[in-house]
């Protein structure tokens, strides 16, 4: 049976404002793909509501760093009150979303992931 060790408990940032939102989701993923990891996308909820858009999303990427252990990374992103502004960067206006964004990181280690020590612990 296999053992989640915690790293980073529930580490959260939070923000108000501008921000781009293809921008984070394609950051997010250029990271992990850089250093080798295994995206599992587990939750991608929108909806529309009378004060702007909500969205929860939430990855847990993975990688195997030898036979018996692999780092598990759980992010939770959450949006809430996203509406469209236009914003003047670089003297071009530029769609852009603003709204306030929770993020949360947790980080495990998992030992014996394929239960190999549990029929010979030698």
């Amino acid at each position: 049976m296999s053992e989640l060790r915690i790293i980073v408990d529930h580490l959260k940032l939070d923000y108000s404002g501008v921000m781009d939102l293809k921008e984070f989701f394609k950051l997010l993923s250029n990271w992990f793909n850089e250093r080798g990891f295994h995206k599992k996308e587990d939750k991608n909820e929108e909806q529309n509501l009378p004060g702007g858009k909500f969205i929860e999303y939430e990855i847990s990427p993975w990688k195997k760093i030898t036979n018996y252990n692999k780092y598990i990374f759980k992010i939770r992103a959450l949006f809430e009150n996203l509406k469209k502004v236009e914003v003047m960067k670089d003297n071009k206006k530029v769609k852009v979303d603003q709204g306030r964004v929770l993020i949360y990181f947790d980080g495990f280690l998992e030992h014996d992931y394929e239960s190999r020590w549990d029929d010979r612990p030698l």
